[in-house]
């Protein structure tokens, strides 16, 4: 299981503080423009935080996955990890 972070923030330096000030363990990235408007496009998203469930084959299965504080997201993972 890999949590992947996509970050728009404002800046490098914003995004780094936030990932230490979080104590946030996974992949990050941090997008440009460009980037972000085809993700936006591409999956629909239009808030932020957005999740997602992308499973070992690297097809999205959840588009809109539960927020991490949602304790029914554990039952979603241990079913996509069995899919």
């Amino acid at each position: 299981l890999v949590t992947l972070y996509l970050s728009t923030d404002a800046g490098e330096n914003v995004w780094r503080s936030s990932i230490n000030k979080h104590k946030l363990s996974g992949e990050h990235y941090l997008l440009n423009q460009k980037i972000k408007r085809e993700i936006e496009t591409s999956f629909g998203v239009v808030t932020l935080p957005h999740y997602m469930i992308i499973d070992k084959y690297g097809s999205i299965v959840d588009v809109r996955a539960k927020a991490p504080s949602n304790l029914e997201l554990r039952e979603d993972i241990e079913f996509y990890l069995n899919y």
